[in-house]
């Protein structure tokens, strides 16, 4: 496998990790599914809907994510926002990412890190 492979394998993980917490972060306040992906990618985290509709779904079926309805013109459009249980999995998630952000610091990545 070449160095370019590697590394899009490698920041596919790291993002796919992160990608749920991203998603509920962005859905404290409730928007549907359509402006989420532009959010999304205005912050660099670049998904297709094809990514982020099942994720919604998955959210939505955990009951991490409440759901509802609202007539835009003449049609329907699902939103979304985080729920209780959504939130209290946020604070969950994100003291782990912060566990682990500390860790890498004690492992000294900023040692490692290429100059800019």
């Amino acid at each position: 496998m070449d160095e370019d492979k590697i590394k899009k394998y490698f920041r596919q993980e790291l993002r796919r990790g992160n990608i749920i917490l991203t998603v509920l972060l962005v859905l404290r306040e409730k928007d549907y599914g359509y402006n989420v992906l532009l959010k999304l990618n205005e912050l660099g985290l670049s998904l297709t809907a094809q990514t982020l509709y099942p994720l919604l779904n998955r959210l939505q079926e955990k009951e991490l994510l409440d759901i509802s309805w609202v007539i835009c013109g003449d049609k329907e459009r699902k939103y979304y926002v985080t729920s209780e249980s959504g939130l209290k999995i946020c604070r969950e998630m994100l003291k782990e990412w912060e566990h682990l952000n500390e860790i890498m610091m004690l492992l000294n990545v900023d040692g490692i890190r290429e100059e800019k």
